[in-house]
């Protein structure tokens, strides 16, 4: 299910992230003896870790060494499109840095984060920044207009706005 979601968007995984991303030991065992495999392990490291090696023996999962996508797709293409990608987020990383000091200047937000395939370091050419803002109690307004002013003069486009109250 992990290299099934992360081919959606054409991001091949590591042995780490996929370890990351699984909810537990139990789960990989269910899908190792579903698919027919023999190992024992019991921590999800190295359970994840057999399963992979077991996963790709039985040309269900395709490696490139380092990273591991689903077989029979043929997305060995997707390590560079990976590395491309990763590049083009570093570049967008450094125009946040203008956005994260002049946020600074915001006394009423209280964290903001960064979103969608920036935060994967996945982005495409032309990709936007994708923020979420958390700010106090009665303040989304006034930091919204504020946000419109900042994305005006810096020359950004703005998509939605949105606020979430508890």
């Amino acid at each position: 299910m992990t290299l099934a979601y992360s081919a959606q968007f054409e991001f091949p995984l590591t042995s780490n992230e996929i370890k990351q991303r699984l909810m537990s030991a139990q789960f990989v065992g269910k899908v190792v003896k579903r698919q027919g495999l023999s190992m024992r392990a019991n921590s999800k490291s190295s359970t994840t870790g057999l399963a992979l090696v077991q996963l790709v023996k039985k040309k269900l999962v395709a490696t490139n060494g380092r990273y591991y996508w689903l077989a029979g797709d043929n997305h060995a293409g997707w390590a560079q499109l990976r590395k491309k990608r990763t590049k083009i987020s570093q570049q967008l990383r450094q125009e946040l840095a203008l956005v994260k000091r002049i946020l600074r200047f915001f006394p009423k937000v209280v964290a903001a984060g960064i979103t969608g395939s920036l935060a994967m370091d996945n982005a495409k050419q032309g990709a936007d920044l994708d923020l979420i803002l958390i700010t106090k109690p009665d303040s989304l307004w006034i930091n919204r207009a504020g946000v419109l002013l900042m994305a005006l003069i810096l020359g950004k486009k703005i998509l939605a706005l949105a606020e979430w109250s508890r």
